[in-house]
């Protein structure tokens, strides 16, 4: 997975929270946090300038909130009960992914605030039905805004928005590296002038000859 530059924003839970976080290899630091207005208008006028920023810098950014409020300006909404692409729950892939990084000591959080961001086991609890399928028992209510915080910062570093002009454009040109890499063309010309080339080696001189110049 390639570096990442993260914000993260918690709206759905009091008190709201921002967080910048950097992915370098292999390894998350969630390098601060800061609390956000809670009235609305406050919000919308501490937040707008701060992502349109942050966005202009490169930044991944993912916002926990109940509708496309700030998001449908900038940045992606992003609910932890949303189902992601293997059809699971967002905070399942991400705390699964949360618990692999604490496993081997690849995640950092603010200076002196740990513990409002670690996140405990007991909060998702898996359990199967009669024909085998799995259900996630997820604690919301005990869940703190700053949790959310690390959770969307360790789901953002292999996240990918397909429909953003960044994404779009690496895309692009490794579709164009691979066409450059394999030409047909180019490959069926150098066959034709390797043949042609063989070709011509086999043939006898005929100059001199009757008939011949």
């Amino acid at each position: 997975m390639s570096d990442k530059k993260i914000c993260a924003v918690c709206l759905t839970i009091s008190p709201p929270i921002m967080a910048l976080a950097a992915w370098r290899d292999g390894e998350l630091h969630i390098a601060e946090s800061q609390r956000l207005p809670a009235k609305r208008s406050q919000l919308e006028n501490a937040l707008l300038n701060k992502l349109a920023e942050y966005q202009s810098n490169g930044f991944v950014i993912l916002i926990d909130e109940v509708s496309a409020r700030i998001s449908q300006h900038i940045g992606t909404m992003c609910r932890l009960s949303d189902l992601d692409n293997s059809g699971r729950p967002v905070i399942v892939s991400a705390m699964e992914m949360y618990q692999d990084l604490v496993r081997q000591s690849a995640i950092g959080f603010p200076p002196n605030k740990s513990g409002n961001f670690t996140i405990t086991d007991s909060i998702i609890d898996e359990e199967h039905d009669l024909k085998g399928n799995v259900i996630y028992k997820i604690d919301w209510e005990s869940i703190q805004s700053s949790q959310v915080i690390t959770l969307l910062c360790v789901y953002a570093t292999t996240f990918n928005n397909v429909i953003s002009g960044e994404y779009i454009n690496e895309m692009m040109g490794a579709l164009h590296a691979a066409e450059e890499e394999y030409d047909p063309l180019r490959a069926l010309k150098s066959i034709i002038i390797e043949h042609e080339i063989e070709g011509s080696s086999g043939l006898t001189s005929l100059a001199g000859q009757d008939g011949y110049l």
